[in-house]
Order: C-alpha cells, then sequence, then structure tokens
C-alpha cells in the first residue's frame, strides 16, 4: 500500500510515519519504481507504537520491544510505576496550586522561592511515603510452606471425610483409587482457593501463620487473578505434585523466595505478613493435630454398624453384611438362617484356585433379641481348611459395636492378634462383657503359624477338620 493509504489506516501523520522509519521502528519494502510498498506487517507496527505511544511508553523502549530485547509485561509494569508517579505529581501539582489561590498571591507579589522550597519538601515527603509503602512479598519460606501444607491437609482431610461418609473405605484404596482422589483434591484447590483469596484475601494455612495475598494496588485479586495464582502454584511451586520433582521445585521455590526474588505467582499479588507472633506455631501444630482427630473419629464412624442397641437376628445379619462389604471385597453374604449365599453375577464370572467353604452360623435370642452367636464348620477332605478369622472378625465387631456402646479398635487388638498369630489353636477372652470362645480339631493336616494355614499330610488316610467360635454374655457361661 501506498503513503497515503498507510496514513488513512493508521491515522497517522505522514512526517510521524517518516519519523518511525529512521528509528528503524518501520521497514517497508520498496516497488520497482523505488516507492515505499507498505505491508499489513508494517501496519501492524504502526498500531501498535500508537498504542504504546497513548501509555506514554518511550520511543527507545518501544525499539527495545521490537527488536525482542525486552519483554512487553515487563514494559508494562515498568510504565505502571511511571504513571502512578506521575499521578502523585499531578495531584502535588494540583494541591500547590489550590494553596498558592488561597494565599490571593498575585503575579507580580509572587514569591517563587517560597513555593519552590514548599514543592521540595512535600516531594521528599511523598517519596518517602512511597518508599515506607513499598509493597513487596514476605521473605518467609519456611511459614509459607508450612501454610501450603496446612491447606493441603485440610482440603485432603474434607475430601477423605465426605468418602467416609459416602461409604468408601479410604483404607482400601487401590493405587488407581488413591490418584484419582489426589486428582480431585488438586482440582478442589484450584477452584477453591481463587474464591476464599477473593472474599477473605487468604486461606486457612496463610491465615493461620499470619498471612495474606494482596495486589500491588493493595485491593483482594479476584477470582481470575486467584485462579491464575494457585495455577502457577501447582505448576511451578509444588511440580505439579510429581515425586521427586515436587521435592525439586519446592525447593527451588523456597531458595528463591529466601533471596527476595519474585516468584512466578507472583506477577500481579504478592504473599503478605501481618506479624510472627510465636502463638502460631502452636496452633499450626494444633490444627495438624486437628486435622488427623477428624479423620479418626470419621473412620471410626464409619465402622459403626448401621444398628446399634439390642439386636434382632435381621438387624445383626444387616450389620454382618454391610461391615464384610465396607471392609473385605466378598462376594458372600449372610442371610437370616445362618448360611452364605453368593451375590448375583453379571455375566460369565471365572473362579481362579480353589474356592473355600462357608461357615454356618446359629443365633441365640431371647424374646425376639438376639443374645449371642455361634460360628461353625465341620469339613472332611478339604485341600486348605480356613480358620474364618475374617468371618470371626466381622462378626464379633457388628455385635459388639452395636450392643456395647462401641468401641475402638483397640478392644479388638487381643482377639485379631490371637487369630493372625495362633491360627486352629483353641482360646478363650472376654471382651466388654462377652466371653469369646474358640474350638479347632483337625486330623490330617500340617500347620505353620508362619503361613496362617493348613494343609494336606499326605501320608494321612484322611483328613477331617471342625472349628466353632462362640460369643455369649459372660454370665449365661458362668451360671
Amino acid at each position: 500500500m501506498t503513503i497515503k493509504d498507510i496514513e488513512m489506516r493508521s491515522g497517522m501523520t505522514r512526517a510521524n510515519i517518516r519519523y518511525y522509519e529512521s528509528l528503524g521502528l518501520l521497514r517497508p519494502a520498496r516497488s520497482e519504481n523505488g516507492y515505499r510498498d507498505y505491508s499489513e506487517a508494517d501496519l501492524e507496527a504502526l498500531l501498535k507504537i500508537k498504542l504504546l505511544r497513548s501509555l506514554e511508553v518511550s520511543l527507545e523502549d518501544i525499539g527495545a520491544l521490537s527488536r525482542g530485547e525486552r519483554e512487553l509485561g515487563d514494559q508494562l509494569a515498568l510504565q505502571m510505576d511511571v504513571l502512578a508517579a506521575r499521578e502523585q505529581e499531578l495531584q502535588q501539582a494540583r494541591e500547590l496550586c489550590r494553596q498558592m489561590r488561597s494565599d490571593s498571591v498575585d503575579y507580580k507579589s509572587l514569591d517563587a522561592a517560597h513555593y519552590l522550597d514548599l514543592m521540595r519538601v512535600r516531594s521528599t515527603a511523598m517519596a518517602e511515603a512511597r518508599e515506607r509503602d513499598k509493597i513487596e512479598s514476605a521473605p518467609v519460606p519456611l511459614r509459607r510452606l508450612l501454610a501450603r501444607g496446612l491447606d493441603s491437609s485440610i482440603w485432603s482431610t474434607l475430601i477423605n471425610l465426605f468418602l467416609l461418609i459416602c461409604g468408601v473405605n479410604i483404607t482400601r484404596l487401590g493405587s488407581g483409587a488413591e490418584l484419582l482422589v489426589s486428582l480431585v483434591g488438586v482440582a478442589f484447590m484450584i477452584f477453591v482457593e481463587p474464591l476464599l483469596l477473593r472474599t477473605w484475601g487468604t486461606t486457612p494455612g496463610k491465615w493461620l501463620m499470619g498471612l495474606y495475598v494482596r495486589c500491588y494496588d493493595g485491593t483482594k485479586p479476584d477470582y481470575y487473578e486467584g485462579l491464575y495464582r494457585t495455577w502457577n502454584v501447582i505448576r511451578y511451586g509444588e511440580g505439579f505434585y510429581i515425586p521427586f520433582y515436587n521435592l525439586y521445585r519446592l525447593y527451588k521455590s523456597a531458595i528463591a523466595c529466601d533471596d527476595g526474588e519474585e516468584l512466578p505467582w507472583e506477577e500481579d499479588c504478592l504473599v503478605l505478613i501481618r506479624d510472627e507472633k510465636p502463638w502460631r506455631w502452636i496452633a499450626l501444630v494444633g490444627s495438624y493435630a486437628l486435622c488427623i482427630a477428624v479423620l479418626v473419629f470419621g473412620m471410626v464412624l464409619s465402622v459403626m454398624p448401621p444398628n446399634r442397641g439390642e439386636l434382632s437376628v435381621a438387624e445383626f445379619v444387616e450389620n454382618y453384611n454391610d461391615m464384610s462389604d465396607y471392609m473385605t471385597d466378598t462376594i458372600y453374604f449372610l442371610t437370616e438362617d445362618g448360611s452364605f449365599e453368593r451375590e448375583p453375577q453379571i455375566g460369565h464370572v471365572v473362579v481362579v484356585g480353589v474356592e473355600s467353604r462357608r461357615p454356618v452360623f446359629s443365633f441365640t435370642e431371647e424374646n425376639g433379641i438376639m443374645t449371642g452367636f455361634s460360628i461353625s464348620h465341620d469339613g472332611r477332605g478339604e485341600q486348605w481348611p480356613s480358620s474364618y478369622a475374617t468371618e470371626i472378625s466381622t462378626a464379633v465387631q457388628s455385635y459388639i459395636y452395636a450392643t456395647a456402646g462401641g468401641m475402638l479398635s483397640k478392644d479388638l487388638d487381643p482377639l485379631i492378634e490371637k487369630l493372625n498369630d495362633e491360627p486352629f489353636k483353641d482360646f478363650s477372652m472376654d471382651i466388654r462383657g462377652y466371653t469369646l470362645t474358640a474350638e479347632y480339631s483337625y486330623s490330617g493336616y500340617m500347620s505353620s503359624d508362619s503361613l496362617s494355614m493348613l494343609w494336606t499330610d499326605d501320608k494321612a488316610d484322611e483328613q477331617r477338620y471342625s472349628m466353632r467360635f462362640t460369643l455369649a454374655p459372660q454370665e449365661s457361661l458362668t451360671d
């Protein structure tokens, strides 16, 4: 296009365009007759110059930008400071004009030296105020890391508590499920943390450690600024939580923070410190302990049976099946007649290995209220008989958790230890007002406590095995 065309499209005068060419900001091609031939790229360059000049960016700085010697974001940040200082100077000039008018001075009697001194004093005061109010990120890497860690613990606790309420056994999650839960936690942080920064200006961990987040103008970040910040924290500060690389990124970020360098997520807003009172460290430890306590409490509640107090057989069976489903991957469920039935399967099911036979439950009742139970099994020729430790511990928990007012797992430790460490051996013990008795009898088998199993003795003519476990109130066995 010709010079006339580009004048019309850019809105600039020919003199300005020629001047920018002389500075090397514009390099139009030459046609065969020697006239300048401006391209769309030349027009775009002129529009960029026009925009930046309207922001009062100097031609020298525009030249550095066009040559790639400076990033636009850095230049704009610098320009914001220049314009802020200019605004303060204009405010000072307005104030001096107002004072001169109130002094009713005229040109002949104007004491210029007096007002020049006054302007100099005000300029010094404003410069000191600007320096005093200069906003800088808090160089406290340890405090910031601990605040971030507490926030992550709080988000993780909330998510795990939600899973427990939904009936998910978080202690039995597979690696794939654990990864999914971790991704949910990251997504939760990405979308919730910006909301907290927008409304509260901080997060629970930062608030506890005396930290808060503000933009350079002192305002709270809006949601999108907070979202940008949180994303960059995950990307550069946490290394997307990739093992080992995560530790490397945390180390590099801590060193940069301690050295006073600008962190990648602090382009728009900074972390400031309110105070460094000693009680905050005590509160930090207490908060971590509270997260653990809440999680443990949720896990205890999650294993509590749905039916409490005095139980009917039907209620006990419901408790047993609920706890069995929660604690194991069994495909069998207990029925009210004491036998086990297999869950209906969809499609074809392939059974690998030898499937263990199921024991039989017997219930004792008084006026429709269950007072105890027994678990028994008699077998002949079984290849690997089971001690039924899982069925026993599940049944005991299902019954005593409901009837004895609930208990923590440590109450069952002696029983679990006996079933795991000394399988197929008789025992009797008392737990919370109940007597538990186990009797095992077998022949034609060999045993090993280390393997917790029996296996057939090829020298024996036949194999016989029987077991009986009984739970009953203590007084019923002493009468």
